[in-house]
């Protein structure tokens, strides 16, 4: 499955969580770029809501217990080799990455801010750092997250379709949870890719920072 970038239909590109062991300022720096949470009215949404509750799986490549999401980042598992570990490990940062856009709660006043700083993260290692992920690793991932209580599932991936993965999807709509999913990036992806293709999942795309369609997001229906 390869990853694609995006968040609730707004990003075509990701945030990169600052190290720990950064100074203050760059944590701070980190969150006055985040000019997305302005133009989702973010403050605005977390007065009614900051996720409390709400558990979204990432089957991704794991998300790293990093200290903007340690707070709120749950034990999960690992699909790939072998399922010996819980998903808090990320040779990639795509993963993490999501989960910092999903939920991270920035440490108080710095860092970065998810849209949903009080939702859990259920971290899925389901995708190699290497892109070579498949169809049927993303269906466990999914399997798991709807065992494991999953309110949201999101997929930060598209790729070939398999018997198992579109049951899997089904039986996560079909439990009522929401699944979302990106469309897919050019050149590499030239139409809506699976799941985001799936009747019922909420597909997605990219915008610039004028609001406008990213150059780089497919199109389609």
């Amino acid at each position: 499955m390869r990853p694609t970038w995006m968040l609730m239909g707004l990003l075509a590109t990701s945030i990169v969580l600052p190290a720990s062991t950064d100074p203050p300022g760059a944590s701070s720096q980190i969150r006055a770029e985040q000019w997305h949470l302005d133009y989702l009215k973010t403050a605005e949404a977390q007065s009614i809501s900051r996720g409390n509750g709400v558990v979204v799986a990432v089957p991704d490549t794991g998300v790293d217990p990093h200290p903007d999401l340690n707070n709120n980042l749950l034990a999960g598992t690992d699909i790939i080799a072998g399922g010996n570990g819980d998903g808090r490990r990320d040779l990639d940062s795509h993963g993490t990455s999501m989960a910092g856009l999903i939920a991270a709660h920035g440490q108080g006043k710095f860092g970065a801010l998810g849209i949903a700083p009080e939702a859990e993260v259920l971290p899925i290692y389901s995708s190699p750092p290497d892109d070579t992920g498949d169809a049927d690793s993303l269906a466990k991932g999914i399997e798991y997250a709807i065992a494991n209580g999953a309110d949201v599932i999101s997929i930060s991936s598209v790729g070939a379709s398999s018997s198992r993965l579109r049951q899997a999807i089904r039986g996560a709509l079909d439990a009522d949870i929401i699944v979302v999913a990106g469309v897919g990036n050019l050149p590499r992806d030239q139409a809506v890719g699976y799941p985001a293709s799936e009747a019922g999942v909420i597909a997605v795309g990219g915008v610039d920072r004028a609001g406008l369609h990213a150059a780089i997001s497919v199109t389609g229906p």
